[in-house]
Order: structure tokens, then sequence, then C-alpha cells
């Protein structure tokens, strides 16, 4: 992956562009589900937008310090 290769000296950075893993696997929750409103809602409220929320607040403190405001 390139933002491996990018941050590759960036330890902790990396593990957390690795834990976009849980973000995928909350997603693949979802596969068979589309026609079954309350489960979609309940693996996107359950699980989906926590993972997502808690990988991004992880991305956003990495990525602090390379962005300028």
């Amino acid at each position: 992956m390139y933002l491996e290769q990018l941050f590759a000296e960036e330890n902790d950075f990396v593990r957390h562009l690795e834990r976009f893993v849980d973000v995928l696997d909350a997603a693949a929750a979802l596969d068979g589900q589309f026609s079954d409103a309350a489960a979609k809602e309940r693996i996107v409220c359950g699980r989906l937008s926590p993972a997502f929320q808690a990988w991004k607040s992880a991305m956003e403190s990495g990525l602090r310090r390379y962005v300028v405001q």
C-alpha cells in the first residue's frame, strides 16, 4: 500500500491505516441484509458507524502534524 510506504517510519500511523480492516469487517456484515431495513440499521448504527468513527479519529490524530491550516 502506498501510504504504508510513505509513512513507513511512522509505526503508529501505519497501525491506524491497517485498522481500516475493522471498518471493512463491519461493512461485510451488511452482505445479504439489504432487504431487511431493521438489520441494516442495527449493523450500521451498532457496528459500522462506531468502527468508522474510531478509525477516523485515530487517522485524524495521526495526520494532524502533517496538515497545515
